[in-house]
């Protein structure tokens, strides 16, 4: 008995037509030409006896003879290498959906769920920033990351962190970004967990003031800056350094990302909210100050 023909595109209640022969369902077909014009339709392997995708294209082909000893008007049955169904299989294996590999055990459901639910409109996205005064003690991190976690955050951002140089490294699942200068002075820092570093594309230590951080969500990507001004008493070259870098890095930033400035502006803008009342609250204390009006004009 003579296997029937699975071709793709095909289904048990069709009937297509092609170069003087048809194929039923149930597999028979008929000659009455050798050539003409055709719907050719290209053969694969399924999981299951119904066609997934189809490949149409019209060409000029001249069909076999069937031999003697072949059942009149049955076509061959294709059959694949098991080098070929290795490489088939690897390939499924390696789908890539955006930038994340889909294994052969994940569903498209878990690998949207891994392109981070971070800053995304059905989850809660926890964000905070605090001046540490210092993080140059001992055990001072390990403070900080547990109040992290007990505040249930997942972006915490850091000024005064008063740690030279730059760099990244992970402490109890979360990761650490911090930049610094020469001295143990100023220092900012940005703390993730692990769920916000999954979505994590890059970071930029900009000074020893400055520190951004670039998040891909779920249907836009993030960037985040963390600052920490110069005082009010600092001097005026200092401030003047501090907002052109702050100007440069918000205009590096894609106009489709969503910019997140937070940090320690050491400003007193004062209860008066005329002309920003969308931007600023009524419970600020004190007098604004020259640093408090630089801010409002952010």
């Amino acid at each position: 008995m003579v296997p029937p023909v699975t071709a793709v595109g095909l289904f048990p209640c069709c009937r297509l037509k092609q170069v003087g022969r048809s194929l039923t369902p149930g597999g028979q077909a008929s000659h009455s030409r050798r050539t003409g014009f055709a719907v050719c339709l290209q053969l694969a392997r399924v999981k299951n006896s119904f066609a997934t995708e189809t490949t149409q294209r019209h060409q000029k082909f001249t069909l076999p003879r069937p031999s003697r000893g072949d059942r009149a008007g049955v076509a061959p049955m294709t059959t694949a290498s098991p080098n070929q169904r290795d490489d088939d299989a690897s390939m499924r294996r390696g789908r890539s959906i955006g930038s994340h590999i889909m294994d052969s055990n994940e569903s498209r459901k878990e690998i949207g769920r891994q392109m981070n639910d971070v800053l995304s409109a059905k989850h809660i996205t926890k964000i905070g920033t605090w001046n540490v005064r210092t993080a140059y003690s001992t055990g001072k991190l390990a403070q900080i990351i547990n109040e992290m976690k007990t505040s249930g955050l997942h972006i915490l951002g850091l000024a005064e962190m008063r740690w030279p140089d730059s760099g990244q490294f992970v402490s109890e699942d979360v990761t650490v970004l911090y930049s610094g200068g020469d001295k143990h002075e100023q220092g900012v820092g940005i703390l993730t967990s692990r769920e916000a570093a999954k979505g994590m594309i890059g970071w930029e230590p900009v000074s020893e003031s400055i520190v951004t951080l670039r998040l891909r969500t779920r249907f836009t990507c993030a960037t985040i800056i963390q600052v920490y001004a110069p005082t009010d008493t600092a001097a005026v070259s200092d401030k003047e350094v501090f907002y052109q870098q702050l100007d440069a890095v918000m205009d590096s930033i894609p106009s489709y990302d969503m910019k997140i400035l937070m940090g320690d502006f050491n400003a007193q803008i004062g209860p008066d909210t005329t002309g920003f009342e969308n931007v600023i609250g009524k419970e600020a204390l004190g007098q604004r100050r020259d640093n408090g009006e630089i801010t409002r004009s952010l």
